[in-house]
């Protein structure tokens, strides 16, 4: 039994007499022999192949080979009494639990970045769309504001220009006929140009 790493157990004797080894449930109803019908080889850290006699005992029930890393595959006789319902067989291994764990978080690892990658691609296009209806309604704003005011032809009085330019306070350039004020009409801007002095009269133009 040192093969498969038992001899921690303390395996020694009759299996169900005086009283079972660890891990073993016995039948004792039979006054001739007990009979073995639950082993519990769990959590040993036992290698190897899975030992074929225990195959071989016919009372048994329940055999629990988890947490060790047997040698794949299992001995056909024990799939085959699992499959009749005969015996209860776990048989899952530290190895496939480390395996089944490093493939969970490979699989967890690659949803998050499938979701971060998904999450940047939305929001750049939804800064692109918001970047654009920015400009939209800007360009809509100034095409609007232009198209409200329309150039018309109008003479007004020294007076009215005065009004218009506050005073003449706001000089924004001078030009080669004369300088150029800043000034409001009806609430929009205008560049009113005062022509230089070669006559009696003052002469503006407003553009």
């Amino acid at each position: 039994m040192s093969t498969y790493g038992f001899t921690e157990l303390k395996w020694q004797g009759d299996p169900c007499v005086p009283q079972a080894w660890i891990g073993l449930n016995c039948h004792y109803n039979d006054p001739g022999a007990a009979r073995i019908i639950s082993l519990d080889l769990s959590y040993n850290n036992l290698t190897g192949n899975v030992p074929k006699f225990l195959a071989q005992l016919d009372y048994l029930r329940n055999l629990n080979l988890s947490g060790n890393n047997f040698t794949r595959p299992l001995p056909a006789e024990f799939l085959a009494k699992s499959k009749k319902g005969s015996l209860s067989l776990s048989i899952e291994d530290i190895g496939s639990c480390l395996k089944a764990s490093s493939t969970s978080n490979k699989h967890t690892i690659v949803i998050l970045a499938i979701t971060i990658i998904t999450l940047f691609i939305v929001g750049l296009f939804a800064s692109v769309i918001i970047v654009w209806e920015v400009k939209r309604r800007k360009a809509k704003a100034l095409i609007k504001r232009e198209a409200s005011f329309t150039p018309r032809k109008q003479q007004f009085t020294y007076s009215e220009v005065v009004s218009i330019t506050s005073n003449f306070q706001n000089e924004i350039g001078r030009v080669g006929f004369g300088r150029v004020f800043h000034g409001l009409v009806e609430e929009n801007q205008v560049a009113v140009k005062m022509l230089s002095e070669s006559k009696v009269t003052r002469n503006f133009k407003l553009r």
